[in-house]
């Protein structure tokens, strides 16, 4: 019996515990770590990409408050009165439901005025 026999006992077949695969002729915790440190590869790029978005997004906040902040005031505002009063028409109060058609149909107008005269 070869020295490789006596310390492994499934010489045919891949090993369940203790990982060796036969055909390629090593083990397959060599294959999982190599899997392992691209996996933590990968996620470290990932968190790259995710802070480069992340920072757009804080830029691109900035520069739209400044352009369009009292426009979108105006809008949450419209929005916040339009949801209270979807809210309380499903409660069954019809005066309500009336006022909600009314604003949403007011916020569309200042949606397409606030952005169709862009940012100053």
């Amino acid at each position: 019996m070869h020295d490789e026999e006596r310390h492994h006992h499934h010489q045919e077949e891949s090993c369940p515990c203790c990982g060796r695969d036969p055909e390629r002729g090593r083990d397959r915790g060599q294959d999982r770590g190599a899997a392992l440190v691209d996996e933590a590869i990968g996620v470290w790029q990932d968190a790259f990409h995710q802070a480069c978005r992340e920072l757009q997004v804080e830029l691109l906040k900035e520069k739209l408050r400044k352009a369009w902040g009292r426009s979108m005031d105006d809008i949450a505002d419209q929005v916040v009165e339009m949801m209270r009063n979807d809210w309380k028409a499903a409660q069954g109060d019809k005066k309500a439901g009336e006022r909600h058609e009314t604003l949403q149909k007011d916020l569309v107008q200042k949606i397409i005025a606030a952005y169709s005269k862009g940012p100053r």
